[in-house]
C-alpha cells in the first residue's frame, strides 16, 4: 500500500497524531494498541516521511516484515546479530568486525522496529548495547531514534532454555524505562465499526 508521504495531520487519530509529533521532535515512542488501531499504516507513512533522512523499518519475523512491504527487514539480519544466541560481546564483535555490518548502524538515523511483543530482553539489550559501542555510549541505542510498536498481549519472545533472558519481554529490561520518553497507545478502531464486535474483540484480546 503506497501511503502519500504528505499524509493529512487531520486524517489521522488523536493518538496518532501523538506518535506523529514525538517522532518529528526527535524523541523515542513505544507505540501500542490492538490490531485494527492503525499502528502498520502510521509506520508506513513514517517511513517515507523523513527523505533526508536514513529510516530503517524492521519486524521481528520474515512474515511480519513482508507484510510491512517497503524496504522492510527483520531487526535480526539489520542488526547483523543472527538468532542473537550467542554472548553479548561475542555479538558486539561480530557486528564490529565487519564493515558490511558496521555500515547500518553508522548510518541509520530512525529504526522502527514492529511485533516487539516478540523481542527478548536479551535482544533489547543486545540492539542497545552494540549501538552504544559502535556511536555514542552515553545515549540509549547510541543516540538512534527509535519507533518500536507491538501489543504485549500477542505473542512473546521465543526462549532458548539455556538462556532465561531470552524468554522475558523487552520491557523487563533495566533500560526500557530509559529509553522511551514517549509510551502512546492507539485506542481507535479503524478495522472495524460495529461496537458490540470490537467489545467482543477486546475482550478476547485480554
Amino acid at each position: 500500500l503506497a501511503i502519500d508521504s504528505m499524509l493529512k495531520v487531520e486524517s489521522l487519530s488523536e493518538d496518532q497524531q501523538k506518535v506523529l509529533r514525538a517522532i518529528d521532535q526527535g524523541d523515542n515512542v513505544f507505540m501500542s494498541g490492538q490490531g485494527g488501531t492503525g499502528k502498520s499504516f502510521l509506520i508506513r507513512h513514517l517511513e517515507t516521511r523523513y527523505p533526508n533522512k536514513c529510516v530503517q523499518v524492521c519486524a521481528m519475523t520474515g512474515s511480519a516484515a513482508e507484510l510491512l512491504g517497503g524496504t522492510s527487514r527483520t531487526i535480526h539480519s539489520w542488526a547483523g546479530v543472527g538468532a542473537a544466541r550467542l554472548p553479548i560481546d561475542t555479538l558486539i564483535h561480530k557486528v564490529k568486525d565487519y564493515k558490511k555490518t558496521m555500515k547500518p548502524w553508522q548510518q541509520i538515523n530512525l529504526l522502527i522496529v514492529d511485533e516487539v511483543s516478540m523481542m527478548s530482553k536479551k535482544l533489547f539489550n543486545v540492539l542497545d548495547m552494540i549501538g552504544k559501542t559502535i556511536r555514542d555510549p552515553h545515549k540509549p541505542f547510541g543516540g538512534i531514534q527509535l519507533l518500536f510498536s507491538g501489543d504485549f498481549y500477542q505473542l512473546p519472545p521465543i526462549p532458548d532454555k539455556n538462556d532465561p533472558e531470552s524468554g522475558m519481554f523487552c520491557f523487563e529490561s533495566d533500560l526500557w524505562d530509559s529509553t522511551f520518553k514517549h509510551v502512546i497507545q492507539l485506542t481507535q478502531m479503524f478495522r472495524q465499526k460495529d461496537p458490540v464486535f470490537m467489545k467482543l474483540l477486546r475482550q478476547v484480546r485480554r
